[in-house]
């Protein structure tokens, strides 16, 4: 089930008119539960058997966040801050305000694959996912 999510990434607002005050988007946000811990990781035991926990810090979790429709116009726009942050090797500021959470964060577009869509349809897109990797809390 979706949520109703503001989500900004970089400058771009993903909400009903584009703006900070606008309506969240319906969304879905795949990875947030590792953002509610400070460190994720396991315990193993060591050669004496005493446990030993390997924890890892919040930052390189990979966030997927879904959106059932975004005019092309958004996705475009999208898809050239993720370019130019690839290029630039920098990262964006990632804003989640709503019904997922609260989250102010450093991102940058996952190298591998940041945005697909299923089809556009009179100017929007369809089943978009966008995808990021954290880079700081």
């Amino acid at each position: 089930m979706a949520d109703e999510n503001k989500i900004k990434l970089g400058t771009i607002w993903l909400t009903e008119d584009g703006t900070a005050v606008g309506e969240g988007c319906r969304s879905t946000i795949q990875g947030l539960h590792y953002l509610k811990m400070k460190w994720w990781g396991n315990a193993t035991r060591n050669a004496r058997g005493n446990p030993e926990q390997n924890l890892t810090p919040v930052a390189g979790v990979n966030l997927i966040i879904q959106v059932p429709a975004l005019p092309f116009t958004k996705l475009d726009d999208i898809i050239t801050l993720f370019d130019n942050t690839l290029d630039s090797e920098n990262d964006f500021e990632l804003i989640i305000d709503g019904t997922a959470g609260n989250y102010g964060l450093r991102a940058e577009p996952d190298p591998d694959s940041s945005v697909i869509w299923i089809d556009v349809i009179n100017g929007w897109a369809r089943g978009v996912e966008i995808r990021v990797i954290t880079k700081a809390l």
